[in-house]
C-alpha cells in the first residue's frame, strides 16, 4: 500500500513538473531549454526531468536524470546559476570568487581539481570538487564563465562514489551550453 501510494505522488509530481516547464522556458527541440532574459540555452537527454525558473537566477535551470534502478537514491544533476556580476569581472577573477564561497559555505569541501576548457567559444574555468551534503556527499564539475557582464556557473553533481560511471553524460550536458 505504501509504494502504491509512492508512485501515485511520484507521478503526480513528475505531471506538475511536466506541466510547469512547459510554460517556464523551453525550446523547440527536445530537451532543450532556452532562457533569452539569462542569456544562454542548454539540452538534457529527452529522460531528464528539467526544472525552471526563468525569472529567478540562481539557478535557472536544472535537469535531473532518471534513476537507474529501484535501489538508486539519488539523481545526477546539471544546473545552471546566472548573476549579474557588480563590476567587469574576468572569468579567473569570478572563479576565484565563487571557489571562495564555495569553500566559506560548506562545512566539508575538498578540491580534487581544477582548469580551463573551452564551452561554445567562451574561455571557461572548471572545478572538480566534493562537498558534504545532508543525504550523501556529492562530486561536483564546475564550469565557471562570464559573458556581458554576467556570471554563469554550469554545476554537474553526482554521489561521489558514482562520478566516474556519469561523469561522461554530465560533461555532454555541460558542452550543449551556449550562450544567446
Amino acid at each position: 500500500m505504501v509504494r502504491l501510494y509512492r508512485m501515485f505522488l511520484a507521478a503526480c509530481c513528475l505531471a506538475l513538473l511536466v506541466s510547469i516547464c512547459s510554460c517556464s522556458g523551453g525550446g523547440d527541440e527536445a530537451g532543450v531549454f532556452v532562457s533569452k532574459e539569462a542569456g544562454f540555452s542548454i539540452k538534457y537527454p529527452e529522460n531528464w526531468v528539467v526544472y525552471a525558473e526563468v525569472g529567478s537566477w540562481m539557478p535557472v535551470v536544472e535537469g535531473e536524470s532518471p534513476l537507474d534502478d529501484e535501489d538508486d537514491g539519488f539523481s545526477e544533476y546539471v544546473a545552471v546559476d546566472v548573476e549579474t556580476l557588480p563590476s567587469k569581472m574576468s572569468v579567473d577573477e569570478y572563479f576565484d570568487h565563487h571557489r571562495k564561497e564555495l569553500a566559506a559555505e560548506n562545512t566539508f569541501f575538498e578540491q580534487h581539481e581544477e582548469g580551463e576548457v573551452d564551452i561554445d567559444g567562451t574561455k571557461a574555468r572548471y572545478l572538480l570538487y566534493d562537498k558534504e551534503m545532508p543525504e550523501a556527499y556529492w562530486r561536483i564539475l564546475a564550469y565557471v564563465m562570464v559573458k556581458k557582464g554576467k556570471g554563469y556557473v554550469i554545476h554537474c553533481a553526482v554521489e561521489n562514489q558514482q562520478f566516474s560511471r556519469h561523469q561522461e553524460t554530465l560533461m555532454e550536458v555541460a558542452h550543449t551550453f551556449e550562450f544567446k
